[in-house]
């Protein structure tokens, strides 16, 4: 019997919607010598039949059914464990592939002899499939020099923290994982992180395939991220795990600074996410953590935050960051007064995504791109919707009057708000009109008191950043702000 040249472990749970698309695209692979491992981590829903379905149809799956649901990391390590192929792949069944990503990846390997061959992947709408302009995956980190040849870890010391942890991108030699002992961390979410350092650690040649090859829905109901609760708390195990995976390799004094750049970014990123609920008990435990670290090591040369990009980027963000836990974080955590340091926001209006920035980045927007697809996304529309309805008949004063209004006023009814006016920074005589409305300069929104809301559209990071830390409002307790459990919530922060 023929060795398979790969064999594809694909773990099931709960994800019916999605199932019959990520199969499609695993059997109709260009590659036909795969080994197709699916492991039903036990269900809640119609997935197994799904699964019975395909394996009538194609001799290559192999179909594993679980008693008990013992978790992914658990489920890919039993999978592992039963694979034959020379090399093996991972799939998540929400997720979907191109027909020749196996082929491109196994050709290339073994063109090079590598142990890992890594390609690009594409972010998408999860239910229209859309790709989504974001930089979390759909780039490489590594410049054109790195194409056409083998690299490791200390070929790629600039750009280690600047590559996806995702295990699914990735194709692996089989002997080369079993020899090192690489293996999923089972028992805890992000098992992704040490098993991404194992490999990177231990392999000696690794190649590149610059084309998006894999397709990860964002935002998919129901998925694990989803949850947002205990489970975040992980996140201080999982960087334990991959401090030690350094050391072990006797890497982690060549990579200690990035090392800490990315488990801060780690870290502060899982506590605006986390729910309100379990955010003093994590702000506690990351003071902990954050005080074990070397501070300078977070600095450059002018005392200024070194961010996790090196390149500025917008990330459009469907989570609520609330302002005061952004406030108590950096003023706390990284001694705002003591290293001045600088924080940008971008209000979607209350939606907030958070950018940590040095000094110098005041003027960072949203495109016009990245605004339409995240202006249809299905929870905008309901929360511009809500707030319509919430405030139908009543005075509302829009702070900003440009792009994102006009998309707004574009995009959904606004005739039930009674505008009184707008605020905005190309206004600078009071009285000229925007969208038929009347306009204020921004130095006069302070004495402006026509109104029982107000609704902060603009997408700059530097006018509210100066609107909040000490520009038009510097008395906090009178800024205006348009939802009451952000409004408490700020007030709080600048006690």
């Amino acid at each position: 019997m023929n060795i398979p040249k790969v064999s594809i472990v694909a773990i099931v749970y709960n994800v019916e919607p999605y199932l019959r698309k990520c199969l499609d695209s695993i059997i109709n692979q260009t590659l036909k010598e795969l080994e197709i491992i699916i492991v039903y981590d036990k269900s809640t829903d119609n997935s197994l039949e799904i699964i019975r379905e395909f394996e009538q149809k194609d001799s290559r799956i192999k179909v594993i059914v679980k008693d008990k649901k013992e978790g992914p990391a658990k489920a890919r390590n039993y999978g592992l464990s039963l694979a034959t192929g020379e090399y093996a792949g991972f799939v998540d069944t929400d997720d979907y592939i191109e027909l020749e990503m196996f082929e491109k990846l196994y050709n290339k390997a073994k063109k090079y002899s590598a142990e890992v061959a890594i390609a690009l992947a594409n972010t998408v709408q999860s239910d229209s499939c859309r790709p989504i302009p974001t930089p979390i995956f759909n780039s490489s980190a590594l410049p054109a020099e790195f194409d056409d040849k083998t690299f490791n870890i200390n070929d790629i010391e600039e750009y280690l923290f600047k590559i996806p942890v995702t295990f699914w991108n990735k194709l692996y030699k089989r002997e080369f994982l079993l020899k090192n002992n690489i293996s999923f961390e089972e028992g805890l979410v992000y098992d992704d992180q040490p098993f991404f350092f194992n490999v990177f650690a231990n392999a000696d040649k690794m190649v590149l395939v610059r084309e998006k090859l894999y397709n990860y829905r964002l935002f998919r109901s129901g998925s694990t991220m989803e949850n947002r609760g205990r489970m975040f708390f992980d996140i201080f195990k999982i960087m334990e795990k991959n401090e030690e995976i350094l050391k072990k390799s006797e890497l982690f004094e060549k990579f200690e600074t990035d090392f800490y750049k990315f488990k801060a970014h780690c870290i502060i990123h899982h506590y605006f996410d986390i729910k309100k609920e379990f955010k003093k008990e994590f702000f506690n435990k990351m003071l902990q953590e954050f005080r074990k670290m070397n501070i300078d090591k977070l600095e450059n040369k002018e005392g200024k935050f070194i961010r996790t990009f090196e390149e500025p980027k917008t990330v459009v963000s469907s989570r609520c960051y609330y302002i005061y836990s952004l406030r108590l974080a950096l003023s706390k955590v990284f001694d705002i007064k003591k290293y001045g340091r600088k924080l940008e926001i971008i209000f979607l209006n209350n939606k907030i995504t958070l950018l940590l920035t040095s000094r110098d980045i005041n003027k960072k927007v949203l495109t016009k791109e990245e605004l339409e697809i995240f202006i249809k996304q299905n929870w905008f529309k309901t929360h511009i919707n809500r707030l319509i309805k919430k405030y139908k008949g009543k005075r509302v004063f829009i702070y900003g009057g440009g792009l994102l209004f006009s998309m707004l006023k574009k995009n959904f009814d606004l005739s039930g708000l009674n505008i009184t006016g707008i605020a905005d920074k190309r206004i600078s005589v009071e009285g000229e009109l925007i969208e038929g409305y009347k306009a204020f300069p921004i130095s006069k929104l302070k004495d402006v008191s026509d109104y029982d809301a107000v609704i902060i559209s603009t997408l700059a990071t530097g006018e509210i950043k100066n609107m909040l830390l000490g520009g038009i409002y510097r008395d906090y307790k009178k800024i205006p702000i348009i939802d009451s459990f952000i409004k408490d919530r700020l007030l709080n922060a600048f006690k």
